[in-house]
């Protein structure tokens, strides 16, 4: 039962944390201009 729980927890928390990330890069993207790939930033 403790697994089910863990995996259901992993599984939001990584939801969230792309979710914040997606987010941020777009800001960046939005911000820098589209000349920069978002590529660059993910490196």
């Amino acid at each position: 039962m403790e697994l089910v729980i863990a995996w259901i927890l992993q599984f939001y928390f990584s939801l969230y944390f792309w979710r914040l990330y997606l987010r941020d890069s777009f800001i960046v993207y939005y911000f820098i201009g589209p000349d920069l790939s978002p590529a660059e930033f993910v490196f």
